[in-house]
């Protein structure tokens, strides 16, 4: 799938069709380059099946003894439905292991106790040698190609990076400013799904990382 592709599927309006229960998915970036602030994520892309890169708003510190773990990535599916009886509505995402998938479209369901599969994890980060406000993580094990399969059938999804900034050394700025965190709670967790009542809480903008050309 390509990059424009990727991105344009995760746009759509919620499967309810009720349109005064849907609610928007989070902006998109500011592309505004601040050197007094602390970098910010723009876009990100897999390279490969096992290779994510990521673009920031300036260049980073080499990452050097930085854990890989302080990063994760989830596939996620946003939700709204109306209850027409008392005119309620229901606002919820999912998250999932990238292993597994979306909800129940995978073989191991993530719910399951049974479930035994191996958790995507980041491998590795390194900067881009050409452009040091280019990060690359390499994950285990390597990204699934149903996983961009179900993006094309699902709406308001995406695969997410999520990064914890707690622990030292982290990723910097080559001024030494820190990345913040970014929607924290799933890379803290060793979950394989987590459910959470409102739309996408916690991802303040829209960074859905787009599946690799082939």
């Amino acid at each position: 799938m390509n990059r424009a592709l990727g991105i344009g599927l995760l746009a759509g309006s919620f499967s309810s069709g009720c349109r005064e229960c849907d609610a928007p998915i989070p902006s998109p970036p500011d592309a505004t380059v601040d050197p007094a602030t602390p970098p910010r994520l723009l876009e990100g892309s897999f390279l490969d099946r096992t290779t994510v890169e990521l673009h920031f708003t300036e260049p980073l510190a080499p990452p050097t003894g930085v854990d890989p773990t302080k990063f994760r990535l989830s596939i996620a599916e946003a939700d709204a439905f109306q209850e027409f009886e008392n005119s309620r509505c229901f606002r919820s995402t999912n998250y999932f292991d990238l292993s597994d998938g979306l909800g129940t479209y995978v073989n191991c369901e993530p719910t399951d106790p049974n479930c035994t599969g191996p958790l995507t994890t980041v491998a590795t980060v390194s900067l881009d040698p050409d452009d040091t406000a280019r990060l690359r993580l390499t994950i285990t094990p390597e990204l699934d190609l149903r996983r961009c399969d179900q993006l094309r059938y699902a709406e308001s999804a995406g695969i997410f990076l999520h990064f914890s900034a707690a622990a030292i050394p982290t990723i910097t700025d080559a001024t030494g400013q820190a990345l913040e965190d970014i929607a924290s709670r799933w890379a803290l967790s060793s979950e394989r799904h987590l459910s959470r009542d409102a739309i996408f809480p916690e991802i303040d903008t829209w960074v859905p990382l787009a599946c690799p050309d082939a």
